[in-house]
């Protein structure tokens, strides 16, 4: 049993000695050896072999170094160059399209930084002009910009003027958005209109549907669909309001003027591109004649009618910015202002809400700051006065009216009746009627009068005998 078990040892020990230096060739003579299973096998592919193939000549190029027999695509690239076909070759292998996509990226990585430039930067007159330019561009000032699609204020950057790039980037989402209600490229109603309309300095906006005329503040329809009739309405319009104005007959009935400001006069005229770009401010709100807060009395219907407030621009005939102009013009423009009680390099105060308003603090006399602010205390200011004055003009409610009837009733009795005078039904409607302003508030009739006397009566104050009112004695 012993020597069977010793002689296999021997043997896989002289089979391993004989076997080492042929192991090498091992796989190639397996691979030569014809046999059933070496047909089967699939080829090397050009991984294995180190070469891919050129589609266009059909040659082998190798992509291994003969030197470090690492990666390459040195030889690749001069058989390219130098390959007879006229089209050029494609690398089949994926990995070989890998390494050259990665080479690739790492070329245009290296010179990503060279091609990337910064464009110069434009100057003031160059923004300008772009934006002039531009045809959707309504109005335009040096820190915003109307859209002509949307109607919609648009602020620019505050620490440069005319900069384009917040209008740029709203301009191409609102023509995005115009693109989904207005599909097909066709040409819009926007893009007609906002050529027609925005150039009109009659115009103070403008939508789809409509126009907002700047001298009687009224709205004119004028379609959705054919602009020529629209811009025939428009005009008509515009000739009628214009007429009226001129002779007097407007929305107002009186043509107001501002006279000229002696502290401007000698301000010396600016130049001729931002006269040009004066665009014009949208009317101011109607504002009472007492700017410093007294109280202003209405009892006298023939008194003085006070001129309208015009806006900060107004007292600027030019419009022009106030960056471009010297610290004494700014200054004087803003002194001219009678909103303004103090004038402050940096600061100034407004005697409608008597507050100092911060200026700009990287110049003198910037009006910028108060012209927002000035607005802004306008409508604050209006809208005060109008909560004020509503408790006593407003009459819809059936107490109000109620009220009223018992003062008027009243008020009669103690000034032009005696306590022996009768009072009808017919003389105290035409007299509540003729109290109120015209068109304003629902006239007064004989039953609703009727129902009033009747409460008065159950009060205890007045004794109603048929139609006629008397003093409870």
């Amino acid at each position: 049993m012993s020597p069977p078990a010793i002689t296999p040892q021997k043997r896989k020990a002289h089979h391993s000695q004989e076997a080492k230096p042929d192991a090498s060739n091992a796989p190639r003579d397996s691979s030569e050896a014809p046999s059933d299973d070496s047909e089967t096998r699939p080829p090397k592919n050009e991984y294995e072999t180190g070469r891919v193939k050129c589609e266009g000549c059909g040659d082998e190029v190798s992509f291994r170094d003969e030197a470090t027999g690492g990666f390459t695509l040195q030889l690749w690239e001069a058989h390219r160059l130098n390959c007879p076909s006229s089209s050029q070759p494609q690398i089949a292998h994926p990995l070989a399209q890998s390494a050259q996509a990665k080479q690739s990226a790492d070329v245009s990585f290296d010179s990503e930084p060279q091609a990337k430039r910064r464009r110069s930067k434009r100057t003031e007159e160059e923004r300008i002009e772009y934006l002039r330019s531009d045809p959707y561009v309504a109005q335009f000032e040096a820190y915003r910009v109307l859209c002509a699609c949307c109607d919609k204020w648009i602020r620019l950057r505050p620490n440069s003027t005319y900069c384009s790039i917040p209008w740029d980037a709203h301009r191409k989402s609102c023509l995005a958005k115009k693109a989904k209600y207005f599909p097909g490229g066709a040409k819009t109603v926007c893009d007609d209109r906002g050529a027609i309309f925005a150039a009109d300095p009659n115009v103070r906006k403008f939508d789809s549907e409509r126009v907002l005329c700047r001298n009687c503040e009224g709205w004119v329809a004028i379609g959705v669909v054919n602009n020529e009739q629209a811009a025939k309405l428009w005009a008509g319009h515009r000739a009628s309001c214009q007429r009226n104005v001129f002779y007097g007959q407007g929305s107002s009935g009186l043509v107001m003027s501002v006279a000229p400001n002696p502290a401007l006069q000698n301000v010396p005229p600016p130049p001729k591109h931002l006269l040009a770009l004066a665009s014009s401010s949208s009317l101011p709100l109607p504002v009472p004649s007492p700017v410093n807060g007294a109280a202003s009395s209405s009892s006298s219907s023939d008194s003085t009618t006070t001129p309208p407030t015009t806006s900060f621009k107004d007292y600027n005939s030019t419009n022009q910015e106030s960056r471009r102009r010297t610290a004494e013009q700014r200054a004087a423009q803003l002194r001219a202002d009678p909103l303004v009680g103090e004038v402050q390099p940096t600061r100034v105060f407004c005697t409608m809400c008597h507050k100092w308003v911060q200026l700009r603090q990287d110049s003198t006399y910037c009006s910028y700051p108060w012209e927002q602010h000035r607005e802004k205390c306008l409508k604050r200011q209006y809208v005060h006065m109008a909560k004020e004055v509503a408790p006593f003009a407003e009459k819809l409610v059936y107490t109000g009216r109620l009220e009223y009837t018992l003062r008027a009733v009243t008020h009669l009795f103690s000034a032009t009746y005696e306590s022996t005078d009768e009072l009808t039904i017919a003389a105290l409607v035409t007299f509540l009627n003729a109290a109120m302003p015209p068109d304003k508030h629902e006239d007064f009739d004989t039953a609703e009068v009727t129902k009033a006397a009747m409460a008065l009566q159950a009060r205890g104050h007045f004794v109603l005998e048929g139609d006629v009112l008397r003093i409870r004695k």
